[in-house]
């Protein structure tokens, strides 16, 4: 069923948007001698890397963030998929045929 959702355009706009959404939200935290100093958003990952600063970390987050956000969108659009489906078939079933 995931595989007939990732074939509609529509699923990768919303992907797309959510992804741009999400770029906000802190995601790194850094700290320091066990105090948190401050947070970094994933723009701020994003930018480093754009900068050339390859940090083995920033990488991991930015993977995350693609994964999760893929991850997420996917059980969404399926979920949205069967119901509309079931929906689909019993309008079908109940409708009258001439």
């Amino acid at each position: 069923m995931s595989i007939k959702v990732i074939t509609i355009p529509w699923f990768w706009l919303n992907y797309v948007v959510l992804l741009l959404i999400t770029l906000p939200f802190p995601i790194l935290e850094i700290t320091v001698n066990g105090k948190r100093v401050r947070t970094a958003s994933i723009f701020e990952c994003y930018s480093a890397l754009i900068k050339l600063k390859t940090d083995p970390k920033i990488l991991f987050v930015i993977l995350l963030h693609i994964l999760l956000t893929f991850f997420i969108c996917i059980v969404v659009w399926t979920i949205v998929f069967k119901t509309s489906k079931k929906k689909l078939s019993k309008d079908e079933e109940t409708s009258p045929t001439n």
